[in-house]
C-alpha cells in the first residue's frame, strides 16, 4: 500500500501517469518527465547499484566474456565504469558486496561458476534491475564515448562537444538507439568526461588516442549490449 500510496502522489503531481482499464493498474513516465522521474529514481538508486553490477557480472560469465582475470575482473570493470556516479567500498568489501548479491540472487551462486550455470543463476531472478538501475548511464556514456571516437584529429572543444551529444542523444532517442531521453542529460555527460579525463582520452598528442577513443567505445557499447539483454530477460 505505501508503494501504491507513493506512485499515486507521482500521479497526482503529473510525473507518472496511470491506467486501470484492464485486469490491473498500469503506470508510467509522463510526456517530458523523464528527467524528473529520473530525479526520484536516484534517491533510492545507490542501494541496487552492486546488485545491478552483480547481474551484468553473471551475464558475462553466462557468455563467457569474463576474460582473464575471471568474473569479478569485469564487477571491476564495470565499478571503474561509474567511479564516478557513485560511491563504491574499497576492493575487498567490494568483492564482499557482490558475493552477497549473488547470494541474493541465487543462493548457489559465485564468480566461479560455470557458464551454463551463471545462466540458470541470472534466469531464476525474481527480479532484475540492471536495466532500470544502469542504462542511463551507460547509454550516456555511450553516447560520449561514441562522439569522441568520431572526432577523429579534430582538436576536443569541450562546450562544443556538450552540445553535439545533446543534439545527437535526441537523435538517438527518437531512433531507439536509447531506450529514452533519461540518458540525454548534460550532467551524465559532464560525468562521462570526468571518466575521459581520468582514462587520458583528451591528449592529443598520443599517436594511439583515435584507437583507444574506438576501444573505450567498444567497451561501453559491450555494456549497454549486456544491460539490453537483462531488459530482454524481463520483457521476453
Amino acid at each position: 500500500m505505501t508503494v501504491r500510496r507513493a506512485l499515486q502522489d507521482l500521479v497526482s503531481s503529473g510525473v507518472l501517469t496511470s491506467y486501470s482499464g484492464g485486469d490491473e493498474t498500469v503506470w508510467a513516465v509522463g510526456p517530458d518527465q523523464h528527467l524528473t522521474a529520473a530525479f526520484y529514481r536516484n534517491g533510492a538508486i545507490h542501494t541496487l547499484v552492486v546488485r545491478a553490477i552483480a547481474e551484468l557480472t553473471l551475464l558475462s560469465m553466462a557468455d563467457g566474456r569474463a576474460g582473464p582475470e575471471g568474473a569479478f575482473g569485469e564487477a571491476l570493470r564495470l565499478r571503474e565504469l561509474l567511479k564516478f556516479e557513485f560511491f563504491f567500498s574499497g576492493r575487498s568489501e567490494f568483492r564482499t558486496d557482490v558475493g552477497a548479491e549473488l547470494a541474493l540472487i541465487h543462493p548457489d551462486a559465485t564468480l566461479d561458476g560455470r557458464p551454463e550455470e551463471a545462466l540458470a543463476w541470472l534466469r531464476s531472478a525474481r527480479l532484475r534491475v540492471a536495466h532500470l538501475v544502469l542504462r542511463p548511464y551507460l547509454e550516456a556514456y555511450w553516447l560520449v564515448a561514441h562522439q569522441l571516437a568520431a572526432l577523429g584529429d579534430e582538436e576536443f572543444d569541450e562546450a562544443r562537444f556538450l552540445t553535439d551529444c545533446l543534439r545527437v542523444g535526441r537523435q538517438w532517442a527518437l531512433q531507439r538507439r536509447l531506450a529514452s531521453e533519461e540518458s540525454v542529460t548534460l550532467e551524465l555527460f559532464r560525468n562521462a568526461l570526468q571518466l575521459v579525463q581520468h582514462r587520458d582520452l583528451l591528449v592529443a598528442d598520443d599517436p594511439n588516442l583515435t584507437k583507444r577513443r574506438e576501444v573505450f567505445a567498444e567497451e561501453l557499447h559491450a555494456a549497454v549490449s549486456r544491460v539490453a539483454a537483462i531488459a530482454e530477460m524481463e520483457h521476453p
